[in-house]
């Protein structure tokens, strides 16, 4: 069988031509819906007798039928474009086979072709993906990976990795028409990453250059009335228009500098909940979570392979994170230890002092509990509670809540409102991922501090079908629920970033993520009905990591953890020195340029992140004090007691991490790190560890991961 040499340019280019061209004409928007009833009878007759050839095998009649069909309907392209589409990828497809040789490879090609248009997305994607290794070499190799990509961007709506697939054919044919077609499907993607300058430059590339050298070797030159050159223009135009009534033009350079002359950059904190190590796509450990906007938020900042929490339990965790100290200082040493004392300053207290607008929103969990034993919350009227509301600890603006009933002064349309409770039936994610768009929205001519705190993926595991239908073969229900709600946020993260930019701020804002603490595993990782809540898992996991929610093992307290700051800090970096939530005050505070006081615990990670050849914070130690547990981590190692005869000594920096216990092996090294852990606990307002919990949780979870 003759085969197609790639080293013949020109000879490729006008085989791909009809193929790339084809697949074009779709706007990026999935064509497989039903489509409009816009054929005459004659030529629906047509189509169905080019369909019957096919199947047939008589494919001189094939092409025959299919491109009269495409004759008679060309002033029906805009309304018909799916049907029109797969007539002129087959046409293209069987008129090469016709010349180059029918074969196997053609069959399975052409079936897989038929699949995607009957909408049967996943099996052509199957099949694509398994004619490839037969393929190599083939004069149909390439426009088999193009509608691989294809398929992937516009039916599964898989962006990232579509983006990834057309960068590739770029790399492989820089001037052909699959770099055309594949720098317009980049555009799309981008597009819908919410990438919007980068989107913009795909295209306008696209159209500054026509259609590249392969219009040019066809002699086709725009404005002149040719088809191909025509569709670029035209298609390259309605993404731009798409794109700019999704977000407004996109700023030029001198418009992104007009801010109110307050150069300062704005701060975003977001934090998630029970989320674990593992579910965020960018470590690359597990491969059924999808987060293409948090994956692309880490390629535009720096991942922190070593990024810890201050406790494995919600509220002393967040406690930490919004004061930079250790909240064992102040006594807030676990859930039962709330509100957060009014004596202790926020990192929006401080930020306001200096003329920040700042605004928190979702789930706050550092109020008054049913649990603490200081205050009696039943008795308690709502002016007594809210003392220790958002807006009394630096927070303008407020949309704190959990699920329909939210406290806030504003609504979501960014207009004020009486503060209060509110009701809003929308789904928990998408209604906070909407109050920060609000936010941001009245203060983007300001330096402004955001907080948005997802109540997810935390018990009870809430998704809507949106997001649920994104991960169809995931066999556990509580697993399936929480890649959905991991999902939802990362939309939310994908739209906030798409705000920024549209207001000319990306570049001019710090952003972390990070996760409150480990997954709650129950041990056993049980798919218990959806509404089981208490010590259940959540469907989140912490691999590679020993141990769960509520241990200070890495699997409690090492988190998912990004920093971006474009222009300011590196991209596409990862850092490996450890690094904790304590440090989001004290960078943030720097990046504000307001001068820390000595009282805060964390460091300002600026310029270790920009020289990451600094050593300071290879030796520093980060210290843990958990209800019967304690810690300290100091470069590679880590000491971790629990209960009154329980001591292990980790090398976190070898592949066993906390598998193997060296305590035996390296006794100065224990010694010294028990020393300091001794000296930090002798500050805290508690008493040391409590051992009252080492009969319950604690005893079964050690005696389980670490026996």
């Amino acid at each position: 069988m003759p085969t197609l040499c790639h080293s013949n340019p020109c000879r490729r280019l006008f085989v791909a031509l009809p193929l790339v061209v084809a697949l074009a004409a779709c706007n990026g928007e999935s064509q497989n819906d039903e489509q409009p009833r816009v054929f005459t009878q004659s030529q629906m007759s047509l189509y169905q007798s080019g369909l019957q050839a096919e199947r047939e095998g008589r494919y001189a009649l094939a092409t025959d039928q299919y491109a009269q069909f495409l004759k008679s309907t060309a002033k029906l392209m805009a309304e018909a474009e799916s049907t029109r589409t797969h007539a002129m990828v087959k046409l293209s497809v069987i008129e090469e086979a016709q010349r180059f040789g029918l074969d196997e490879v053609f069959d399975r090609f052409l079936a897989a072709i038929n699949l995607r248009e009957a909408g049967e997305w996943t099996s052509a994607i199957d099949a694509l993906e398994a004619l490839l290794p037969d393929a190599t070499g083939h004069y149909l190799e390439d426009d088999i990976k193009y509608l691989r990509a294809y398929i992937l961007l516009t039916d599964r709506r898989h962006y990232s990795l579509a983006d990834q697939l057309m960068g590739e054919l770029i790399e492989a044919h820089p001037d052909s028409t699959y770099a055309d077609s594949a720098l317009y499907s980049r555009g799309v993607a981008q597009r819908h990453l919410g990438n919007t300058a980068v989107a913009e430059s795909y295209l306008l590339e696209l159209r500054e250059r026509h259609a590249g050298i392969s219009i040019d070797l066809l002699n086709l030159h725009y404005p002149q009335d040719n088809f191909v050159a025509k569709l670029w223009f035209a298609r390259v135009q309605t993404q731009l228009d798409a794109l700019y009534n999704e977000t407004g033009a996109v700023p030029t350079p001198e418009q992104m500098q007009e801010r109110d002359d307050d150069s300062r950059p704005n701060i975003v904190v977001v934090f998630t909940d029970d989320q674990g190590y593992a579910d965020l796509n960018a470590q690359n450990i597990l491969t059924d979570v999808s987060s293409p906007h948090l994956d692309q938020l880490a390629a535009d900042g720096i991942r922190m392979t070593d990024g810890y929490v201050t406790a494995p339990q919600c509220t002393p965790s967040r406690a930490g994170l919004l004061t930079g100290k250790y909240q064992q200082r102040f006594g807030l040493d676990d859930n039962r230890f709330s509100p957060l004392p009014l004596s202790e300053l926020t990192l929006a207290d401080r930020l306001g002092e200096a003329g920040y607008r700042t605004g928190m929103v979702g789930k706050w969990h550092l109020e008054v509990s049913p649990i603490s034993p200081d205050y009696d919350l039943d008795s308690m009227s709502t002016k007594e509670r809210a003392v220790f509301f958002p807006e009394q600890r630096g927070f303008d603006d407020v949309f704190f809540g959990y699920s329909t009933r939210w406290w806030a002064n504003y609504d979501l349309a960014g207009e004020s409102v009486p503060l209060g409770y509110h009701i809003n039936e929308g789904y928990r994610l998408d209604v906070a991922t909407d109050a920060a768009l609000a936010f941001t929205e009245r203060y983007k001519q300001q330096p402004f501090f955001l907080y948005l705190s997802y109540f997810a993926p935390h018990v009870p595991l809430e998704a809507t079908e949106k997001y649920l239908e994104r991960f169809p073969n995931t066999p556990e229900v509580r697993r399936q629920h929480a890649l959905a709600m991991i999902s939802a946020m990362d939309d939310g993260i994908g739209r906030l970033r798409q705000n920024l930019q549209r207001n000319g701020l990306t570049d001019n804002t710090l952003l972390f993520f990070i996760s409150d603490n480990g997954a709650p595993l129950g041990i056993h990782k049980l798919d218990l009905p959806i509404d089981e809540q208490h010590g259940a898992w959540d469907g989140s996991l912490n691999d590679p990591w020993v141990g769960e929610k509520g241990m200070l093992t890495e699997g409690g307290v090492r988190v998912p953890y990004i920093v971006s700051w474009p222009g300011v800090l590196p991209t596409q970096t990862t850092y490996s020195n450890a690094v904790s939530t304590l440090d989001v005050v004290a960078t943030s505070l720097a990046a504000a340029g307001i001068e820390p006081d000595a009282d805060l615990d964390g460091t300002n990670l600026i310029p270790h992140l920009q020289n990451p050849s600094q050593p300071e914070l290879e030796q520093r130690s980060l210290f843990w004090r958990f209800w019967s547990q304690s810690a300290i981590r100091k470069g590679q190692w880590k000491l971790l007691r629990a209960g009154d005869n329980r001591e292990y000594l980790f090398n976190l920096e070898s592949s066993e991490h906390e598998t193997r216990n060296l305590i035996g092996e390296h006794a100065g090294i224990a010694q010294s790190l028990r020393r300091e852990l001794d000296s930090w606990d002798a500050t805290l307002q508690r008493d040391g560890e409590d051992g009252d919990f080492f009969d319950g949780s604690e005893q079964r979870w050690y005696n389980h991961y670490l026996p």
